[in-house]
């Protein structure tokens, strides 16, 4: 009975994983579409999902318009192509060099290769701004939810239930969850929180929540403290306070800064939260696949060979040299960068499933 009801949830989790994420890919692929077009290179497919097809068409151009039964992905194939990787193909005749991507200046190609993630920059901007406007921007109560039994926060004293009152150092009254991120962010991985905290309506605890031993950088993964699911509120935002809001959200730069391997979600992860959200309602869908939207243009961006993120680095270490690469260093360079995105995915998704509590449950069955 617990593995149907496992099979069940899946299922469903696949489905919502398709709907929310297959209409972020179609406009990502859509920007590389229209950046292609604009440079004058001809486009031979444009395929949403992969394997077997379910419908295709060509339009007047010639494009063949695909969607395949493996909704989970899909690629601009361009003339001269060797690959959905966009590997030069040597069959590609003189008299068509100029139609490709590989017969365009370095800056074009550049160009074609960050229209798709900049095409999700601005899906997730005027998303945001709309839902922050319109419904308002999600915050939660800074009352704990989960804290980890290892954890620096629970050695100290924090447990499920607390409300964060204040945190020494802090600006102003912790109001929100979000607030307590803000602090830990900008607090030195050597420096111990002094942290006030409410448990019930009476009792009022002052804390020393110690660093992490090797800690460094930004700790606020070593907190480990999740806020209450329950204790979710909405705030309309002023126009103006929505864009301000969104533009914060959209730095690169505090991005990488608050980017962890303990906090990423892989395909099983994003398919289990899309699951959820799809029976919460509207507002946590479309928020979903707008931090959706941000995460794709974010994570295509990073500068892997296998990504757009590399091969916009490799064009401009051609640009800069005055040279191409040889065919040697980039495909060493791909198969390097592959082996790290395999490993990134296995580590990934072996660190859902123990995330996921009915499969937990299938697990501690096991060990018992």
């Amino acid at each position: 009975m617990c593995l149907a009801l496992v099979m069940i949830s899946f299922l469903m989790s696949i489905l919502a994983f398709v709907v929310v994420l297959s209409p972020l890919v179609f406009v990502h692929e859509l920007g590389h579409y229209w950046a292609a077009k604009a440079c004058g290179v001809h486009v031979e497919r444009f395929s949403i999902g992969f394997g077997p097809r379910i419908f295709s068409w060509k339009d007047k151009s010639g494009t063949e318009w695909v969607f395949s039964w493996i909704l989970l992905g899909g690629y601009v194939q361009m003339l001269g192509d060797a690959n959905v990787a966009s590997s030069v193909s040597k069959k590609t005749s003189q008299a068509d060099h100029g139609r490709t991507m590989a017969g365009k200046t370095h800056l074009q190609r550049i160009i074609i290769a960050a229209a798709g993630p900049a095409v999700n920059y601005v899906v997730a901007f005027i998303m945001f701004v709309a839902l922050f406007v319109t419904l308002g921007k999600p915050y939660h109560s800074p009352t704990i939810g989960t804290v980890g039994p290892t954890s620096q926060a629970y050695l100290a004293g924090v447990r499920p239930g607390d409300r964060i009152e204040d945190i020494k150092g802090a600006e102003n009254k912790i109001a929100t969850f979000e607030d307590v991120l803000k602090v830990l962010a900008k607090t030195p991985a050597t420096e111990p929180l002094q942290v006030s905290v409410m448990r019930g309506d009476q009792e009022r605890l002052n804390l020393t929540i110690m660093p992490e031993e090797k800690a460094s950088g930004i700790w606020l993964g070593k907190l480990k403290c999740t806020p209450e699911k329950s204790t979710v509120f909405y705030q309309k935002k002023s126009f103006r306070s929505a864009i301000s809001d969104t533009l914060d959200m959209l730095n690169p730069v505090r991005m990488v800064q608050s980017l962890r391997l303990d906090s990423m979600g892989g395909p099983i992860s994003i398919a289990h939260q899309a699951g959820n959200v799809l029976q919460e309602g509207l507002f946590p869908v479309f928020f979903l696949m707008a931090s959706l939207s941000l995460g794709l243009g974010f994570f295509n961006l990073i500068p892997l060979p296998v990504l757009d993120g590399g091969l916009i680095m490799m064009e401009a270490i051609e640009w800069i040299i005055g040279r191409k690469l040889p065919d040697g260093v980039r495909q060493g360079i791909s198969i390097a960068a592959f082996g790290v995105l395999a490993m990134l995915l296995v580590f990934l998704s072996w660190s859902d499933l123990g995330k996921i509590p009915a499969v937990e449950a299938i697990f501690s069955s096991f060990s018992r």
